[in-house]
């Protein structure tokens, strides 16, 4: 159901200006909550697991070689903006004047709802003959995952058997604010200037309550047994950062206080057939925030995804009480710098130098207007992009825990065990606190403490383009016209989050410590553009050959 409202008033205190006074509100409520009802407790789990749920729905079933069961998760967006804007415009002699200011809130009321009646997720390996080699993808598969979910023993990869999410509701929303200035000056019968400038301002994404993290400190020290602890070599430090907390910002980014866009173009008549056009400016973006999720806005703490755990071998979790620990509930920011330590299925953050993405763009083009009606012209056009999202229309992904490459030529020997510096800690303050031994290569990590460390919208995307364009155009005359246009262009980025129809791409870097290497052709390069608009006058009714009357 959307909700609009829109106030408009222009008025013309003299015959050469104008003002223009606006205010808009836009509300869209999207509550996809199309899910059948359904009370999980029928299906027999424990009254723990199901007394704790957000969502009475039948949960997700995860089955290897099948489709999924269950009913879709819901989802509770209210999406609302509020504007106000005023413009004025004024001839003075050879000048036409116009300037304005704008301001606008752009917000989001949700709440995440991604697997809050559960996700179970069942492979082969319960069922097969030998699940070192047949439990996934074997070379001669044995077992099934339905007969794994008829014994009710989940099964999968450590972090990925199950589980559950418990969150709290988020109102995030940025302010903007803006204002311009622009002359288009005649400064002769052959000449035109255009020139302006925009002045803008736009906060990073906040929250209403400061629920949410705003970065990862890669110095923070985690404090207690931990902080003093070496690993490699090196002290164990980072952590992630809570808006408002110990000083940190309270938005997410750290935006520009102040973004000018100059902006110029310049139109010559060099003969009455003949004119050229030239341009630049600069256009700040918008950010393009992805789908509201549980964790990819930084809502860590404040929503609490519980894990499955199970014996590698023997199972020792059943479905009748799959978190026999309990579902974890939001616990905000409490645990501080050491939320998401030791979590094996990683963690998400904002990156907290988030920049704001520019786009310089300029052009030169020339026209020739020939007989017979008909104009020709060559332009070229260019774009070069900075402080880019590194998944343009969609989210890059970086592991600032990847193992440093250096480290790769150790080989097989990464996944030898090694004493675990974390051994007897605390829950909570190290990995695998209660394993003797933890992988080499999980102890060669920038952050040993920690799984992977997600890294979301950062902007360290840049692209180039170039195009020229020939362009054929002839007036409706003796029966026909039309335009034919032909592009030749090349576009090179780095943004290998990128989609189009025709591929698919994971979101994540090679190397996430060497974004250059991801620069080369873009994905969305088309090399050859040909536009072919044919005008034709049909013989046919008054003045024609047929059909006359």
């Amino acid at each position: 159901r959307v909700h609009v409202l829109a106030l408009n008033n222009t008025w013309l205190p003299t015959s050469d200006s104008v003002v223009t006074l606006r205010y808009g509100y836009t509300q869209f409520r999207d509550d996809d909550f199309t899910s059948t009802d359904f009370n999980p407790a029928d299906l027999g789990f424990s009254s723990a697991f199901t007394d704790s749920l957000g969502v009475k729905k039948f949960p997700i079933v995860n089955l290897t070689d099948y489709y999924s069961l269950g009913a879709i998760d819901p989802s509770d967006r209210n999406w609302y903006s509020y504007g106000a804007n005023a413009t004025a415009s004024k001839l003075v002699g050879r000048h036409t004047f116009k300037t304005g200011v704008d301001y606008r809130r752009i917000g989001n009321e949700t709440q995440s709802f991604s697997g809050s009646a559960g996700v179970f997720n069942f492979d082969r390996r319960f069922t097969s003959a030998n699940p070192l080699i047949n439990g996934v993808n074997g070379a001669t598969p044995s077992g099934n995952a339905v007969a794994s979910l008829l014994l009710g023993f989940p099964s999968g990869d450590p972090g990925n058997l199950g589980r559950v999410l418990v969150s709290e509701p988020a109102n995030y929303f940025v302010n903007y604010y803006g204002a311009y200035v622009q002359d288009d000056f005649r400064v002769g019968p052959k000449l035109t200037v255009n020139g302006g400038v925009r002045i803008e301002s736009e906060t990073g994404l906040r929250e209403e309550n400061n629920r949410f993290t705003v970065g990862f400190d890669r110095n923070a020290n985690p404090g207690g047994a931990l902080g003093a602890l070496v690993v490699n070599g090196q002290p164990v430090r980072g952590g992630l950062m809570y808006a408002g907390v110990n000083g940190n910002s309270e938005e997410q980014g750290n935006q520009p206080s102040v973004k000018v866009s100059p902006r110029i173009g310049v139109v010559y008549s060099i003969n009455p057939k003949t004119v050229i056009r030239t341009g630049y400016g600069v256009y700040w973006a918008p950010w393009n925030y992805q789908f509201v999720g549980a964790t990819n806005y930084g809502q860590i703490g404040y929503s609490q995804n519980s894990f499955m755990t199970q014996g590698q071998f023997r199972p020792t979790t059943n479905l009748t009480n799959p978190f026999p620990g309990g579902v974890g509930q939001p616990r905000g920011n409490s645990l501080g710098v050491l939320e998401g330590v030791g979590n094996p299925g990683g963690i998400e953050f904002i990156d907290q130098d988030k920049g704001a993405s520019y786009v310089q763009q300029y052009s030169f083009d020339i026209n020739r207007e020939l007989p017979g009606s008909i104009a020709v012209g060559f332009e070229y056009s260019g774009a070069t992009g900075r402080n880019l999202g590194l998944g343009g229309s969609n989210d890059g992904i970086l592991n600032i825990n990847q193992l440093p490459v250096a480290e790769l030529a150790r080989g097989a020997s990464l996944n030898d065990q090694v004493p675990n510096p974390f051994f007897g800690l605390p829950a909570g303050q190290g990995f695998a606190v209660t394993s003797p031994t933890i992988s080499r290569a999980q102890s060669l990590r920038p952050f040993p403490h920690f799984g992977d460390l997600l890294m979301r919208q950062n902007t360290g995307g840049r692209n180039q383009y170039h195009a020229a364009i020939l362009k054929f155009e002839k007036r409706l005359s003796s029966g026909w016209g039309g335009r034919v246009n032909y592009t030749y262009s090349r576009l090179k980025d780095n943004q290998f989050g990128e989609t189009n129809s025709y591929s698919v791409t994971n979101g994540n870097a090679q190397n996430a410590y060497d974004l250059d290497a991801e620069y080369s052709v873009g994905l969305l390069d088309v090399p050859h553009k040909l536009v072919f608009s044919p005008t034709v006058q049909l013989p046919f009714g008054e003045g024609k050959r047929w059909a006359t009357s």
